[in-house]
């Protein structure tokens, strides 16, 4: 499996890609297709190591606790790491950069 395929392993689950295909690159391409009509800000929130290619990419990096209350070790720099485990880990992230973020447009 693994000579035609790039097989990860994330949390509860093995992510199975396409040979040089991972996370930075689907979102770098969703990405460039967004900024053709417009500015837009790439936000990306993980807990495993398999997603540390989609956080380099992002422009704010964010990762919540495991359920055993530490983060991923993860070599990026500037990164957000949420004080909550989990779902509320990922609530904290969206209200303070999502939620705070649309208040500032407003204004």
């Amino acid at each position: 499996l693994k000579k035609k395929f790039n097989v990860v392993k994330g949390g509860k689950f093995i992510q199975v890609f396409g040979k040089g295909a991972d996370k930075g690159k689907a979102v770098k391409i969703l990405s460039d297709l967004y900024r053709n009509f417009g500015t837009i800000t790439t936000i990306g929130i993980g807990n495993a190591q398999n997603d540390e290619k989609m956080l380099e990419v992002v422009d704010i990096p964010a990762i919540v606790k495991n359920p055993d209350g530490n983060w991923v070790n993860l070599e990026i720099d500037k990164i957000y790491k949420a004080a909550r485990i989990g779902p509320a880990g990922w609530v904290e992230i969206i209200k303070k950069f999502v939620l705070n973020y649309e208040d500032e447009k407003r204004i």
